[in-house]
Order: C-alpha cells, then sequence, then structure tokens
C-alpha cells in the first residue's frame, strides 16, 4: 500500500497489484480455516543461485559503468539464510510451547535496518570491490532516479518497511541489520567467483 510507517500485522491492506492482493486473501483463508498457523510476511529477499535484485545488481556491475537505481524505494533487504534461521526458531519454540495455540498468526519477518533500492545496490557494489571482484561498475556511478522514471510490469510499493515487533516478542528472536546477511551473501559470491 502507500503506508509512510513500517507495516505491522493488523494494518489495512491496499495493495498495489494483482500480487499483492492474493497475499491477504491467502493470510484470511489459512486463519479462517481453524488450523495452527504460521504465516511469515516476507519482502526483498534474495538468496544465492536465484534471480534476485542482488544478483541482477552484480551482474550489471560488471557489464556496465554507469546505472539507475531507483531511490525512492524503501525496505530491509533479507537473506533467505535469516528466514530458514527465524522460521527454524519459531518452529522449535512452538514444539516446546505449553500453548502453541497462541503462538498461530501472521508476523512480518525481516533484517533490521532500511534502505533505498539505491543505496542497497551502492553498498553492494561497494563489498563486491572491496573482496576483489571485477567489476565495470563503480558506487559513484549508480544514479538514484524515481520509481516513476523505471518501467516495472507491476507497481511496488514506495514504502516495503516492516514492523517486527510482534515476532521477535513472541519468539525471543534476534534480527540482525540488513547489512549482515547482505556482506555474508557478497563474500560467499566473491569466493565462488574466484574459484
Amino acid at each position: 500500500g502507500t503506508n509512510s510507517l513500517p507495516y505491522v500485522e493488523t494494518d489495512n491492506a491496499n495493495p498495489l497489484s494483482v500480487y499483492g492482493a492474493t497475499t491477504p486473501t491467502g493470510d484470511l483463508e489459512i486463519a479462517e480455516s481453524g488450523c495452527r498457523h504460521l504465516i511469515f510476511r516476507i519482502r526483498w529477499v534474495y538468496a544465492k543461485g536465484h534471480a534476485n535484485f542482488p544478483t541482477t545488481i552484480l551482474r550489471l556491475a560488471r557489464e556496465r559503468s554507469a546505472l539507475s537505481v531507483v531511490a525512492d524505494q524503501v525496505g530491509a533487504p533479507t537473506s533467505a539464510a535469516l528466514i530458514a534461521a527465524v522460521t527454524a526458531t519459531a518452529v522449535r519454540r512452538i514444539a516446546r510451547d505449553s500453548n502453541p495455540e497462541g503462538l498461530s498468526g501472521v508476523y512480518h519477518l525481516a533484517a533490521a535496518g532500511e534502505v533505498s533500492r539505491c543505496d542497497f545496490a551502492k553498498f553492494l557494489v561497494t563489498e563486491a570491490l572491496a573482496r576483489g571482484m571485477s567489476l565495470a561498475l563503480r558506487p559513484d556511478a549508480i544514479t538514484p532516479v524515481a520509481a516513476t522514471e523505471y518501467s516495472t510490469p507491476a507497481k511496488r510499493p514506495l514504502n516495503s518497511r516492516f514492523d517486527t515487533n510482534k515476532l521477535r516478542q513472541a519468539f525471543g528472536v534476534d534480527l540482525p541489520p540488513w547489512q549482515e546477511g547482505a556482506r555474508q551473501w557478497v563474500a560467499e559470491t566473491a569466493r565462488e567467483a574466484s574459484t
């Protein structure tokens, strides 16, 4: 939607695309089924070996000496590894809890902090260069543009930030800064590129 604050689980949905409209519908149908459930809402997910924003940025950084990246979309890049770790923690907690029904529900899951897509791209390129990756692109050659100047098949929200208080309190998880996972992802990608 168009909220200017980090989204909480109880915010009314105001989807901007067909994909966005299916998410709250699915959440509601699962909840209304009466089953115990955990729904983790996630955004800006990346993992090695998959097409995603970081892999695209590093591919383009090898091919181009200048790049324009959207600067008014903000979120928290979240690694699939963090999502898997939090999921495992939540499942273990439910398995040993005397009232697991009380933990059933929808939770927002994202790394801590926030960054624009443009600044995330600059971070990725800076980290890759620091690890010796051969790139044509330098961070200062990444130009910020507005989302309205960049055509995509589906409209994306400018604000993709999640409030994760409910998740952190319910399961006692620590959500590290987004930079931690991104730095690790770049390091692993650089190691693989050098072999």
